[in-house]
């Protein structure tokens, strides 16, 4: 992983759906190599993973899937891209009040 080498390397975090992690795509053999690799990546300190429980029912993450770039520095707007069945759309995210540099704090999972 050689963003992995960087000093201070970029902060990942993916949320997957407890079905997801369950929908045998290409086999038992496969689905335990894509879980085995997952679980390898969440030991890197930058790495998070983060499951919506299948209990929370519908939620906004269903219509489909979303990256955010968030940069630690105030002066480089935040950017999210949305991948909806329209095909994508990239908007501006307002400006957070935090310091530079700080992390953004993560929400709470649900119950």
């Amino acid at each position: 992983m050689p963003w992995s080498n960087r000093p201070r390397p970029p902060q990942f975090c993916v949320v997957l759906s407890e079905a997801a992690l369950r929908l045998q795509v290409g086999g038992a053999a496969v689905m335990r190599r894509q879980l085995e690799h997952l679980a390898k990546m969440t030991e890197h300190p930058s790495v998070e993973v983060r499951v919506v429980p299948d209990r929370a029912g519908a939620h906004a993450g269903l219509t489909g899937s979303f990256v955010l770039f968030s940069f630690p520095h105030s002066s480089i707007t935040d950017v999210v891209r949305l991948e909806h069945r329209a095909g994508t759309s990239t908007w501006r995210v307002p400006t957070r009040q935090r310091p530079t540099g700080a992390p953004m704090a993560p929400s709470k999972p649900p119950h």
